[in-house]
C-alpha cells in the first residue's frame, strides 16, 4: 500500500495542532508565561497551584551607588517570581502574610533623588508617577517598594535595583 505525501502532511499536521493545541491550553489555563534563561526555560509559577494573583518576573537590575550584592547574585536573582495579592507577599522562596499596604503616589525623580541621591536614569528608568508601596513585611526590598505606572515593580535589595514585570498582560 503506498502512501501519498498528502496523507503524510495531514498527519504531521494534525499531529502538531494537538501537541500545539495541549500546550497553549496548559499556559492559558496557569496563567503562566514561558521566559527563557541562561539556565534554560523558567516559568513564573504561583507559589500556590491555584493562585489567581498578579505575578511578576526579575526582568533587569541595575547597581545603585554602593550595592553590597555582587553581579553574580544579582543575575542569579534574573527570572525570580514574586506572587502578591492583598495580604500576602512570595519571593525568593520567603513569604510574607498579614501584609499591610500603605500607598502614596509621587514623583519617580523625586523619590529616588531624595531616597538615593540620583535620578531614574541612573538605574535605566525614565522620569514618571510612581507608586511609594511601604509594608509591615520584613523581606529585603518589600518593607518599601515602588510601583510604576506601567505596571512594573522597583525593588531595591542591598544597594541592587531590581525591575519586575507583570508576568500576563492585561
Amino acid at each position: 500500500m503506498k502512501i501519498s505525501n498528502y496523507m503524510i502532511s495531514a498527519a504531521v499536521l494534525l499531529f502538531l495542532g494537538i501537541i500545539l493545541g495541549n500546550t497553549a491550553g496548559m499556559h492559558k489555563d496557569q496563567g503562566m508565561v514561558m521566559a527563557m534563561g541562561e539556565k534554560g526555560i523558567v516559568k513564573p509559577e504561583p507559589a500556590e497551584p491555584d493562585s489567581m494573583r498578579s505575578l511578576w518576573s526579575v526582568t533587569a537590575y541595575a547597581p545603585g551607588k554602593a550595592p553590597d550584592m555582587d553581579e553574580t547574585e544579582a543575575r542569579d536573582m534574573l527570572f525570580m517570581p514574586l506572587d502578591m495579592d492583598e495580604k500576602k507577599i512570595i519571593f525568593a522562596g520567603q513569604k510574607c502574610e498579614g501584609v499591610d499596604f500603605d500607598r502614596q503616589t509621587g514623583s519617580l525623580e523625586e523619590y529616588l533623588g531624595e531616597k538615593h541621591g540620583f535620578g531614574p536614569g541612573y538605574i535605566g528608568l525614565e522620569e514618571q508617577k510612581a507608586t511609594i508601596v511601604r509594608t509591615n513585611c520584613g523581606m529585603e526590598g518589600f518593607s518599601e517598594f515602588l510601583r510604576l505606572d506601567d505596571r512594573r515593580i522597583v525593588l531595591e535589595i542591598r544597594g541592587m535595583f531590581f525591575i519586575l514585570e507583570p508576568v500576563v498582560d492585561y
